[in-house]
């Protein structure tokens, strides 16, 4: 039996007790696709759009029902595809190939609605939505002579993003390394010796202190020495 054989043909008249044997197996095979085609197009079909469909028994009737509401649909969704492409910007939260993918694919559903997106335009597009960190790329591409073709742009934006990714680790890297150093000679220039002095380098030696005794004896009046006194 023949799925689509409702969607193609026209009803058969009503079979009655003089047809023949082979149109009432014609309209049986008929009547079964035609169940089929109704049952499949009202489960897959969107709930809102089912319900806007007024009541219809003849498969080839209701896919045409469906159908001009379906123009209205396909501006309002391509509208939306529209505003998508021009307005979409690439933020960094996924890779740079993934979103030229997206891109294209939008410029691809807006092909099948008839809508004509020449390669070149949406390469300059794609370009030109990328943030300031591909100002470089943008500006030769504007200043070479010919035109790239979306897998050869795709692959010079993967490049530009994987040097630039590179180059921002080996700057934090150093920017890691050289505080790093700092705090070193910081603390290296400011030990405490064991004489609780700050310096960078310790005085193993033990500290000096003058016997108590000297101080105290005072001067001695003949011989101005001190250790001894002698008043007068």
């Amino acid at each position: 039996m023949r799925l689509d054989l409702a969607l193609e043909v026209n009803k058969p008249d009503a079979i009655t007790s003089q047809s023949s044997a082979g149109a009432k197996a014609y309209f049986n095979k008929w009547a079964e696709s035609n169940k089929l085609c109704m049952m499949i197009m009202r489960l897959s079909m969107d709930k809102t759009i089912k319900n806007s469909i007024p009541q219809c028994d003849n498969a080839k009737d209701y896919l045409a029902v469906v159908s001009k509401k379906f123009v209205v649909f396909d501006k309002a969704e391509k509208s939306n595809y529209m505003r998508l492409l021009t307005t979409t910007t690439y933020d960094g939260t996924t890779g740079v190939r993934e979103y030229v993918m997206r891109m294209t694919n939008l410029a691809m559903r807006l092909r099948d609605m008839k809508v004509d997106i020449p390669d070149s335009y949406l390469v300059w597009l794609i370009l030109e939505s990328l943030p300031d960190q591909f100002s470089a790329l943008k500006t030769y591409y504007n200043v070479v002579k010919g035109e790239w073709g979306l897998d050869e742009m795709t692959a010079i934006v993967v490049q530009q993003e994987e040097m630039m990714q590179k180059s921002k680790t080996e700057s934090a890297h150093m920017v890691t390394h050289n505080h790093s150093e700092g705090e070193r000679k910081f603390y290296k220039g400011n030990r405490i010796n064991q004489n609780g002095n700050k310096g960078g380098n310790f005085n193993n030696s033990k500290p000096q202190f003058k016997h108590k005794n000297e101080d105290m004896k005072g001067k001695c009046f003949w011989c101005q020495k001190k250790g001894h006194v002698k008043k007068d």
